[in-house]
């Protein structure tokens, strides 16, 4: 099943299956992003601003 949240301005589809990890694509219009997520992962989870977690962030090099 596939389910369509807003990320601020940006639309992604959500495709809950049996897998370990979050996976991100971008694909070329019309396509779009998604995102596969583990099913035991709630869906609210996936919406959380990223910025607001408590890993620290640090540059690429």
């Amino acid at each position: 099943m596939i389910i369509k949240i807003k990320l601020g301005d940006i639309a992604v589809d959500v495709v809950q299956k049996d897998i370990k990890n979050i996976h991100l694509s971008i694909y070329p219009p019309p396509a779009g992003r998604r995102v596969s997520a583990p099913l035991r992962i709630n869906i609210d989870t996936i919406r959380v601003d990223p910025s607001a977690g408590s890993h620290s962030q640090r540059p690429f090099h």
